[in-house]
């Protein structure tokens, strides 16, 4: 559904005065070819304004069902559409003759007698509608499965190491270029049919489950099917000697139960599950599943996703098409196709300008196969199995990496397009072809997780500007922003700098517009020492005392009162200067590094840690001439220190 129709239900008060005519913006999702230095989807749109009433739009719904069949592209006899409340959602279904059934993060679902195209076709004669509603579209999970023949009745022993089993796809995506990450700390949700929540794989790394779907039997996320159990072992399976091994198996599994045993979702649900991952705060959001409805109720919960700084990750599909699927081609989600272990486009999977990239999906066969993907499913066992739905959890993994990395500072949507560009900027050079289709660039975590490490950020310095007015007086205090850690403490005004703190921060104080001499106030800091980069909660500030009798107590408790925030700008481990006194690998192959210290710009020295909670860095590559650390925390950059 396109834009428009999400427009005219926002619009329905107006609609009251006037249901004529509405005013919207459509959007369409075009790419430009992609080339290997820009694989970043950069959608064209058209801007057109259109003036469409109600019954215009709902003509619309009915055009575009038309081509899709009842019952198998969306559900036969309900509705959804945002709404605020409860009790707009039964006045609309009041309106339409309808049912309501269910409603939950401003989503609403009408059930009727009959199908919805005629309902829309009836509601097209009532001028009293005031709220557009779109059909339920149903989704479904993107597995080839194969037949249950040869191999795929072989039993495996969970507390055998599978981890090299049939894992040729770790190869393919480079995953030995990780050095060292695990996903350690990063939230990944899995919307999908639930998973083994009791799975030795799995049952350490799941954190939360819970089930979005309507009138469920339980409220857990558990698995009756085995595709999300499947797709979560891809993601994290734990690393722990036994069973097999994800992609980023320390990373924390939120499992939201969106389908049930024959692995269908609908938009409600869809919408649903994103809003519950968001609540869960998670850093990555997998959607193995695809529809070819264009929801409005999808794509707004998507867009919440990404300005909250989610990634979000699903399939293009597995009916060897180049239609677009959703919500793999909406914007700013990674859009997955699938790839063989021979390096072509498995014979399943969309293609188009609008996938942007593959990952190892294995190849629809008979039988199973050393090509599939080997993973866990229910009752705690093992199976491989093909399709986009295996791709697409290499690329939400890669994606948890890639965030683990703490390379990555930003919040919001800009959070979400750095790890796109690490992710989109390093893909392999291959085109994988299979007939007439092709995909060009294949997923490299590697190389991914090498790009944001080594991305050079153009420093900026940030003046922040606070204002208070006091009557006639308007104190303004005016600063840097951005400010440098120094493995201690953080800094401070100029000529009030001690030994422990570095001086690259500039506080002026003024009185409109007359500024203050040192004199005649002092900074007061708050969460100085210590703070971490990535906590604004915690995040340094300062608070500005005013001194002298030229102020009345009641003007220096107001401007006292105002906080100034401001952020931190990590320490580059690999410009650094840095000390130390001997490094040792013991016989365990235990890595330790003597007297390693920080020494910041006043010359004062700090020591660095590699384990526990204020560590600040973690070593990832060990070779008989050197030791090679990555920062962590407030410390960033890669740094190689001889063995000596």
């Amino acid at each position: 559904m396109r834009r428009i129709k999400l427009i005219a239900c926002l619009l329905s008060v107006i609609m009251t005065l006037n249901p004529a005519i509405i005013h919207a913006e459509s959007q369409n999702k075009d790419i430009s070819e992609k080339t290997k230095e820009s694989q970043i989807k950069n959608e064209s749109e058209d801007h057109s304004d259109a003036e469409l009433s109600i019954q215009e739009v709902i003509r619309q719904e009915i055009n575009e069902l038309d081509s899709m069949e009842s019952g198998v592209d969306y559900v036969p006899d309900e509705a959804v559409f945002h709404v605020d409340s409860r009790e707009e959602a039964e006045e609309t279904a009041r309106q339409y003759g309808g049912e309501l059934i269910d409603y939950g993060y401003g989503v609403a679902t009408l059930k009727f007698n009959e199908d919805i195209k005629n309902v829309l076709g009836e509601a097209i004669r009532i001028d009293s509608v005031e709220t557009a509603i779109e059909p339920n579209y149903i989704a479904e999970i993107d597995t080839y499965e194969i037949d249950s023949t040869g191999s795929t009745n072989t039993t495996y022993d969970p507390n055998e190491d599978l981890s090299g089993y049939q894992s040729w796809y770790k190869e393919k995506i480079n995953l030995a270029g990780v050095e060292g990450l695990s996903g350690d700390g990063i939230k990944v949700a899995v919307i999908d049919t639930g998973a083994d929540l009791d799975h030795s794989d799995l049952e350490d790394n799941i954190k939360e489950s819970t089930n979005v779907m309507a009138n469920p039997e339980n409220t857990d996320g558990d698995d009756n099917n085995s595709h999300g159990t499947h797709v979560s072992g891809i993601i994290a399976a734990d690393d722990d000697g036994k069973g097999i091994t994800g992609i980023a198996p320390n990373a924390d599994l939120y499992i939201i139960k969106a389908a049930g045993y024959d692995g269908k979702l609908t938009s409600a649900d869809i919408s649903k599950g994103i809003h519950q991952a968001m609540d869960y705060g998670v850093d990555v959001i997998n959607m193995s599943f695809s529809t070819t409805g264009d929801s409005d109720v999808i794509r707004s919960a998507i867009d919440d996703a990404i300005n909250s700084g989610i990634v979000c990750v699903s399939t293009a599909g597995n009916k060897g098409v180049d239609t677009k699927a959703y919500p793999a081609a909406y914007d700013d989600v990674f859009a997955v196709g699938s790839s063989t272990a021979f390096d072509t486009l498995s014979n399943f999977s969309n293609y188009g300008d609008w996938v942007e990239l593959t990952a190892p999906g294995g190849e629809s066969k008979k039988t199973d196969s050393s090509e599939s993907i080997f993973s866990d499913i229910h009752n705690n066992s093992f199976k491989t199995k093909n399709g986009t739905s295996q791709a697409a959890p290499m690329v939400a993994a890669t994606a948890a990496l890639v965030l683990q990395s703490g390379h990555i500072k930003s919040k919001g949507k800009e959070r979400v397009e750095d790890v796109r560009e690490a992710i989109l900027k390093t893909l392999n050079d291959k085109t994988y072809s299979y007939g007439g289709r092709s995909i060009m660039g294949g997923l490299d975590a590697g190389a991914a997780v090498k790009y944001i490490v080594e991305r050079k950020q153009e420093p900026t310095e940030q003046k922040e500007e606070e204002q208070v007015r006091v009557g006639e007086e308007l104190f303004t205090i005016t600063y840097t922003g951005s400010v440098s850690y120094d493995g201690r403490k953080h800094v401070t005004s100029d000529k009030k700098t001690t030994k422990t703190q570095a001086a690259d921060i500039d506080i002026l104080v003024s009185v409109n517009g007359e500024y203050l001499t040192p004199d005649q106030y002092k900074i007061k800091f708050k969460n100085n020492k210590n703070a971490a980069s990535d906590n604004s909660a915690k995040g340094p500030k300062f608070y500005v005392i005013l001194k002298g009798k030229n102020f009345s107590k009641e003007t220096k408790k107001i401007v006292k009162a105002e906080a100034c925030d401001f952020s931190i700008t990590p320490c580059d481990l690999s410009t650094a200067d840095i000390t130390y006194k001997s490094t040792k690998i013991t016989r365990s192959g235990a890595v330790k590094i003597s007297g390693l210290k920080y020494i910041n710009p006043l010359g004062k020295k700090f020591a660095l840690r590699g384990k526990g909670k204020n560590a600040a860095y973690h070593v990832t590559t060990v070779s008989d001439s050197s030791i090679i650390i990555d920062g962590t925390g407030n410390f960033i950059g890669r740094r190689e220190i001889p063995i000596k």
